[in-house]
């Protein structure tokens, strides 16, 4: 005869549906999570090393996801630029990105002639591709001499503002402001704050602006500074606006 099973030996609900729980697949949830915990985990129960290696990548492309967006500037070899890439990019790109990540992100700002200085790094060891792409943008492109030099000519050479020309002007004020402040932040602003560089600045303003310096310069006792002729510029611009 079959015995009656007495109420401790009855299985309860919560074991029931453990027991249904381990029968039935897998939801897409269940399976995220218990993916999550093989990532976190230091020796990963039952992951492989395949899928614990496309964990890792997921979570670098992930970290690139949850960056904040900005609009990085191309580089395309221009000395100008060239300082301003470099701050932009190591400001930017954070360093808990991977270094897949960072590579794609540094082919896609470098265009033309730079891109293809750096092409070679994809073919390299995941580990150190992301650096030795730096290293060979900073050797070919990022000559600290060829940079100064390339600003001060940017604003000692060219063609004298004409005194009607108050846009010619205050694109002049911009560009000097930019000379000014990198070669500052690069520790070179000596190079561009000599008497003589100074005098080949005053010679591309208009005959107005090179009389009023003069007269500033004779009313004063201190040695003016490139940061004295930069305010002047730019003062005497915004007047004329």
């Amino acid at each position: 005869p079959i015995r009656e099973m007495t109420p401790l030996e009855l299985p309860s609900v919560a074991s029931q549906e453990r027991s249904l729980r381990q029968a039935a697949p897998l939801t897409l949830n269940e399976r995220t999570r218990q993916t999550l915990r093989c990532a976190h985990e230091p020796d990963p129960p039952g992951c492989d090393n395949h899928v614990y290696e496309l964990l890792n990548q997921q979570q670098g492309m992930l970290l690139v996801m949850q960056t904040p967006k900005v609009e990085l500037m191309n580089f395309d070899g221009d000395p100008l630029k060239n300082w301003r890439f470099v701050r932009a990019f190591d400001n930017n790109v954070k360093e808990n990105v991977d270094d897949s990540a960072k590579l794609a992100m540094l082919m896609r700002m470098c265009v033309g002639r730079v891109g293809k200085v750096i092409a070679s790094c994809v073919a390299m060891e995941p580990s150190t591709r992301c650096k030795r792409a730096r290293e060979l943008l900073d050797y070919r492109f990022s000559n600290t001499y060829t940079v100064v030099d390339t600003w001060i000519i940017r604003v000692t050479v060219g063609q004298v503002i004409s005194p009607e020309d108050c846009d010619g002007l205050g694109e002049f004020a911009d560009e000097l402001r930019h000379c000014v402040e990198t070669l500052k932040a690069m520790g070179y602003i000596s190079e561009i704050s000599s008497q003589r560089e100074m005098v080949k600045i005053v010679e591309m303003l208009p005959r107005y602006l090179r009389s009023r310096w003069l007269k500033k310069v004779q009313s004063t006792r201190k040695k003016s500074r490139i940061e004295h002729l930069l305010t002047f510029v730019e003062r005497g611009c915004y007047r004329e606006k």
